[in-house]
């Protein structure tokens, strides 16, 4: 195990080290570092509920030169009950595809938080492999498929589930909001559902509110309805975030 957490860390600084070679070239461009905080009403994901709290999501990223390439972080902390999340990720665009791998943790009192644990059948990360497709400015379609391959995502015999999700999102503006409709399933039994299924189905709603000439804080709500689960959530969210 600790030979393939050695290939995973010696990978990412592999594509760093070569994406930062390739902008060497250009002592103009800056680094960009991205800071910003969620506070939303509560933490669902993917049509699922994490916590039914409301929760502070934490997020710091550093993008290359080129804008090619990204490393950062991603938390949530409910405000009402012991959950926590932390991930970890890294993604190298080409063109209008995009590549990432997360390294998703959870933490609470029911389970085994030893982060440095990446012993496969114990440990409590998650690893994730997913590949986005951006279209053009005149269909912004956003495509999604992503696949868990290692870690905490398993079935009742202990295997891995390889827990599949594809998500088909689009949006569009109506007069001062920012919409986007988004649909996701699962293609088989995993940690979405028991089966096929249509997990993640709705729309958001994103404006910004002008409190004086100098501050406007961005808010959006969205609905979202599970089918596979015959539930529906609506989530609000403000964000607060660092100018570079």
């Amino acid at each position: 195990m600790k030979r393939k957490l050695i290939v995973f860390v010696c990978s990412i600084l592999m594509i760093y080290n070569v994406s930062n070679a390739q902008e060497n070239y250009d002592s103009t461009q800056t680094n960009n570092f991205a800071l910003s905080l969620d506070l939303v009403s509560s933490y669902v994901w993917r049509g699922l509920v994490f916590s039914d709290a409301p929760n502070l999501q934490p997020y710091l990223a550093f993008t290359n030169n080129k804008g090619n390439f990204t490393v950062g972080a991603w938390g949530s902390y409910s405000l009402a009950d012991y959950f926590s999340e932390v991930d970890i990720f890294a993604s190298y665009s080409i063109s209008n595809f995009t590549i990432t791998l997360t390294d998703y943790f959870v933490m609470s009192q029911q389970l085994n938080n030893h982060f440095f644990n990446f012993e496969n059948e114990t440990t409590n990360h998650a690893l994730e492999g997913s590949f986005t497709y951006n279209g053009p400015e005149s269909f912004p379609i956003q495509l999604l498929v992503a696949t868990f391959f290692y870690g905490f995502d398993k079935n009742a015999q202990g295997d891995n589930n390889f827990s599949t999700y594809f998500e088909a999102s689009y949006p569009f503006k109506w007069k001062k909001n920012n919409l986007d409709v988004f649909m996701g399933m699962t293609p088989g039994e995993g940690l979405y559902a028991d089966y096929f299924a249509v997990t993640n189905i709705g729309i958001s709603n994103s404006r910004e509110v002008k409190i004086n000439d100098r501050l406007s804080i961005p808010i959006k709500g969205s609905l979202i309805i599970n089918p596979n689960l015959e539930n529906i959530y609506l989530v609000l969210a403000i964000t607060f975030a660092a100018n570079n």
